[in-house]
């Protein structure tokens, strides 16, 4: 057996360790949530009830949170991420594009708490004053503002806050692939005349499978987000249209109630299906933004 083989096998432990422990993490999640969903079936998620006194149960708000604050996050990340892209790439200069890029990196080291809090007892008040509001006044007649908002703390805040805090693992993505795209397109473009302008919808036209998977790479984070949504959604099990409502998520319905679930027979079943539901979400998310980033990765290095 020669030195490449003790190579192999020496990293092949950590790789099937990995494997092994997600593999037993998906057998017991499975295991212990298969009860609910047999006892309950599609009711689980069709149904808005959490009462465990009646042993009536539904998983509708928490999903419907989830899927409302991760679109939420999108919007705002989105446009932020790639017109930041331009401007460290394309507008500033080497040494302030490279401080501004660690700025940038530091940001998506931050611990999501400092967002949630920053997000819950600051951005929320700020935006409660400013922007819901004035919503709710002029634009009742669309459901997504028709409800009268309480405080800051709602479904529209945990998406904005979750937005911002991805902007940049995006953001780093999308400037990876600005760099990776020969510079040839982009001289061709402005030989050919193009403004500014004109170049830039060139060259979000060749990073679009990559800023989809950006997009569904931060989605698959947003949803299991937990300490940021529990921070700035207001933990209202309610589901409800109007985005100035509270409300609450999979993954921060799982964590309040989690500790008491063993009162009551059956709850803990209900948030495993919970779980499982995060994480096939956030597979599917993931599997096809790794996919998307492959192939683009393939078609620009030929």
């Amino acid at each position: 057996m020669g030195k490449s083989d003790h190579t192999f096998y020496l990293l092949l432990i950590p790789s099937l360790l990995s494997f092994s422990i997600l593999t037993l993490i998906l057998i017991h999640v499975v295991t212990l949530s298969l009860p609910a969903f047999t006892s309950h079936g599609l009711r689980l998620l069709l149904e808005a009830r959490w009462d465990p006194i009646l042993q009536k149960y539904g998983l509708l708000p928490a999903l419907s949170g989830t899927l409302l604050t991760g679109f939420i996050s999108i919007l705002i990340v989105t446009p932020i991420s790639l017109s930041i892209t331009f401007f460290i790439c394309d507008l500033l200069p080497g040494k302030a594009s490279r401080i501004f890029h660690r700025f940038i990196e530091v940001m998506g080291a931050l611990p999501t708490v400092v967002y949630g809090l920053w997000g819950g007892f600051i951005l929320s008040q700020f935006l409660y004053s400013s922007m819901y509001i004035q919503l709710h006044d002029y634009l009742d007649y669309i459901p997504l503002f028709s409800c009268k908002p309480l405080s800051g703390q709602n479904i529209l805040s945990a998406g904005i806050v979750l937005g911002l805090s991805m902007i940049p693992y995006a953001s780093s993505l999308l400037i990876e692939g600005y760099k990776s795209i020969p510079s040839k397109y982009i001289e061709a473009a402005y030989s050919l005349g193009f403004y500014r302008f004109e170049a830039y919808r060139l060259i979000t036209g060749i990073l679009k499978p990559l800023l989809i998977a950006a997009i569904l790479l931060s989605l698959s984070r947003a949803l299991g987000e937990t300490t940021i949504v529990a921070l700035t959604i207001g933990n209202a099990y309610m589901a409800s249209p109007c985005m100035l409502n509270p409300g609450t998520t999979m993954s921060a319905w799982i964590v309040s109630q989690f500790e008491s679930s063993f009162l009551y027979p059956g709850v803990s079943s209900i948030l495993y299906a919970g779980v499982l539901i995060v994480m096939v979400l956030s597979f599917i998310s993931s599997s096809i933004g790794i996919i998307l980033i492959n192939r683009w990765r393939s078609i620009i290095h030929g």
